[in-house]
């Protein structure tokens, strides 16, 4: 099935993925936030995405989801790294991944066109629920004040 070989080959190339985003991410005058990271700490967070995306995918668990991004933006509000780099980084990620798909495979029938299609929707769902969940753990973190947030 077309949608597994998808997730696959996001797994199996993380580490060009990963190293792809980190380029970017560091290199880009939008997201000083990140150049200051060291590239190991950046790469191990990337890498931990671009590992869990196929799982997540498959059992698509909202709670779980839910729970890691919330705690993903009150971290990054802990660190003090601006929301609008956030999603700045959720969408050069799902670049990435559909650049990196398209380029791997060649759909050849209709069912593999609308597997396609299927899987890059599950992508945007993914990402948007994940953005939303960040975005709110960023605003409850910041509800409670820098100090709070970071103490977690």
């Amino acid at each position: 099935m077309l949608s597994i070989r998808l997730v696959r080959l996001i797994e199996d190339h993380a580490d060009e993925l990963t190293l792809d985003i980190q380029r970017e991410l560091q290199e880009s005058p939008r997201t000083p936030a990140f150049h200051a990271l060291a590239p190991e700490e950046l790469r191990r967070r990337l890498q931990g995405l671009h590992r869990n995306l196929g799982q997540w995918l498959k059992e698509r668990s909202q709670p779980k989801v839910a729970a890691f991004y919330e705690e993903l933006g009150r971290r990054r509000f802990g660190e003090g790294v601006p929301l609008s780099e956030m999603a700045l980084v959720f969408a050069a990620i799902k670049r990435h991944l559909r650049r990196h798909v398209l380029a791997g495979v060649a759909p050849a029938t209709a069912v593999e066109i609308y597997q396609l299609e299927e899987f890059e929707a599950l992508v945007d769902g993914f990402f948007d629920e994940a953005l939303y969940h960040t975005v709110r753990g960023y605003e409850r973190a910041g509800a409670m004040g820098p100090a709070a947030a970071a103490a977690r």
